[in-house]
């Protein structure tokens, strides 16, 4: 089932105001002015008889003898004010010197300016000989009362716009409202067709009741790269939250309003700080107050591989102690399927709570990629599965009110499971094309020509590009935890293991790229001055979870290389045996390099400057491009 509990338009509306609807209205007057403007300009040429309303009789005389003398507009009618009928006033009159004197402006509309004025020309004698006639009326309707300057747009055409930016905000408003009462009937439908069975009573709907108000007073257990966007986007929702976390720098930085992370601006932190929406704290009692609670803590792996679950085990016993009736708890922090079941539950009813009736308990997987502009926590689809369906209907409330789309799944060990599916994807598929890079290097082929004619075919084909190895919170070590639990039951997940021992010793892949440039320049490895650009998992963030860059530093300096690196987004790594500062001076260090590996490709660095001040280049990422493949001092992956 897949269900949007509440609409993206509702919500977008809810969280942006008017915005939606001007921005409707944006978008159509957009459209209609393309329209019009693509039309042909309507031209005019003018009609019109000098006025004699400024004119004395002497001079209004005047012009029925000598035409070509004042220059005043007038209408018609106007002379017969003079006593001088429109017979007098074109007699022995010749009309191009008329328009030429600028006693006579001609006015015709049509969408070709030559045609328009030939037209006028011909109208304007026929009212001549009307008037020389005697006809002082004859002649009247060959002329417009409302003429616009020659050769522009029609005056109107701005009331056009106007209207059409109007039409378009209120048909943009009212569309959204539409939409959102059409969604609402559909996910009411839907939910007849496929509806919770709750089994929460009075506890589950009262507390359903203040989620979807906004009165429920929020909490998150860990603040880092998933824990505090989260804490953002139930503010910007409407609720108080609290965030909680063991480090208590990061409590004093969101206490003074300051964000640690770059995809949560400092100034919505201190926003919600200001009003009152967040309180920091390390001090878990605070649970008492709570009426949801997410966890978002680290699920790393041991030096044996096995999952650290530590981390969610502490939070846990720390939280039960505090647990009350009408409160909902969701786990974000991807493990193993079975992990809320088998891990959670039991300490949560350790008091005596009974989870699907006194409390909720979910798991709904975080699915946050740093550094992204386009899908956020807000607008991406959300995963949850409950222990029971009361607490998916719980679950589904406390979201559904801060994030766009609702995707609700049977049980948590789903939920658990589709996250794992996710990783494990992406995991085998970079395994699988750092190897092909590995059987290019022996073919004698470039790599990246093949992957990018291979990306060109439309259908069947989604590409992947090869690295240094596999880096961030997820994609290295949710396989392996599925790994390790699929072991309980007797199965040896091949694909993942293979996927996992490809992209691990992807680093000692690139040190032997790197010794064997160096060899070919004479060089040995050992007290050769290594430059390491880019140590961050990831393009343009300062996330270092997992990446690869750490392992190639320290496989560089156990084969005796003098390492430094450089970072714009990581100042300084201390990880391990390794405490390094990033260079100061990256033009003066790649000058002293005796080779320069790149692992991170950030989009700041200035490539060709590097490549032309550099004396050998291992570039992993294919960050020079053609200017690399051309380059006989860079070795590509």
């Amino acid at each position: 089932m897949r269900m949007k509990d509440t609409n993206p338009i509702l919500g977008w509306a809810y969280r942006n105001g008017i915005r939606p609807a001007l921005a409707a209205g944006l978008i159509a007057a957009g459209i209609v002015a393309a329209v019009v403007l693509s039309q042909p300009a309507e031209y005019r040429a003018e009609i019109r008889i000098l006025s004699a309303g400024n004119l004395s009789a002497d001079e209004v005389q005047a012009l029925a003898t000598t035409p070509g003398v004042a220059a005043r507009a007038v209408t018609l009618p106007a002379l017969s004010g003079y006593n001088l009928s429109a017979a007098d006033f074109f007699r022995g009159a010749n009309v191009e010197q008329l328009l030429e004197a600028g006693l006579l402006r001609l006015s015709i509309r049509d969408t070709d300016p030559g045609r328009a004025d030939g037209r006028a020309l011909a109208w304007a004698q026929a009212l001549c000989a009307a008037a020389t006639a005697g006809s002082a009326t004859a002649g009247r309707g060959c002329y417009d009362p409302n003429p616009v300057v020659p050769g522009k747009l029609d005056n109107y055409l701005g009331w056009k716009l106007l209207t059409a930016f109007l039409l378009g905000a209120v048909l943009g408003y009212g569309g959204a409202w539409g939409k959102a009462r059409w969604n609402k009937k559909e996910n009411a439908s839907m939910a007849k067709k496929n509806p919770v069975k709750s089994d929460g009573g009075e506890t589950a709907q009262a507390l359903i009741r203040k989620l979807k108000t906004g009165k429920a007073r929020i909490g998150v257990v860990g603040l880092g790269y998933v824990g505090l966007p989260l804490v953002d986007v139930f503010g910007r929702a409407g609720f108080s939250v609290v965030g909680i976390d063991v480090d208590a720098n990061k409590i004093e930085a969101l206490r003074k309003g300051k964000s640690y992370i770059e995809d949560v601006p400092s100034a919505r932190i201190a926003a919600m700080v200001r009003k009152g929406a967040l309180h920091a704290t390390t001090d878990f009692s605070i649970v008492e107050t709570l009426d949801a609670l997410s966890i978002c803590v680290p699920t790393p792996l041991r030096k044996t591989g096995d999952p650290d679950l530590s981390f969610i085990v502490n939070v846990t016993e720390e939280i039960a102690k505090y647990l009350h009736p009408g409160m909902v708890i969701v786990l974000e922090s991807t493990s193993y399927p079975g992990t809320t079941r088998e891990i959670m539950l039991p300490k949560c009813e350790a008091r005596g709570l009974k989870v699907g009736r006194d409390l909720f308990l979910a798991f709904s997987p975080e699915r946050v990629d740093p550094g992204r502009k386009d899908w956020t926590t807000v607008n991406t689809p959300k995963v949850i599965g409950g222990i029971t369906p009361a607490c998916l209907e719980v679950a589904l409330a406390y979201y559904g009110r801060a994030i766009d789309e609702m995707v609700p799944v049977s049980s948590a060990e789903a939920a658990e499971m589709s996250k794992l599916l996710e990783n494990t994807f992406r995991a085998v598929n970079i395994g699988l094309v750092n190897e092909v890079a590995i059987i290019c290097d022996r073919l004698g082929l470039d790599v990246w020509e093949v992957i990018e004619a291979a990306a060109t075919k439309p259908f069947g084909f989604m590409k992947f590009t090869p690295g240094p190895g596999l880096g961030g919170h997820c994609i290295p070590i949710d396989p392996l935890y599925l790994s390790w639990k699929l072991k309980a039951v007797n199965y040896n997940a091949r694909f993942i293991e293979l996927a996992s021992e490809i992209n691990t010793n992807m680093p000692r892949y690139v040190v032997g790229k790197v010794q064997d440039a160096l060899n070919k320049q004479r060089k040995s490895i050992n007290g050769s001055r290594i430059l390491v650009l880019g140590v961050a998992y990831k393009p343009n963030v300062s996330d270092l979870r997992e990446s690869p860059a750490l392992d190639v530093i320290g496989l560089l300096r156990q084969k005796g290389a003098a390492v430094e690196y450089h970072d714009p987004y990581v100042p300084e790594i201390r990880h391990e045996s390794i405490q390094l500062k990033s260079v100061p001076d990256l033009e003066g260090a790649i000058g002293k390099a005796d080779c320069v590996v790149i692992t991170t490709n950030h989009d700041s660095y200035a490539w060709k400057k590097i490549l032309a001040l550099s004396r050998l280049i291992v570039d992993t990422r294919n960050a020079l491009g053609d200017d690399g493949r051309d380059s006989e001092k860079v070795v590509r992956l």
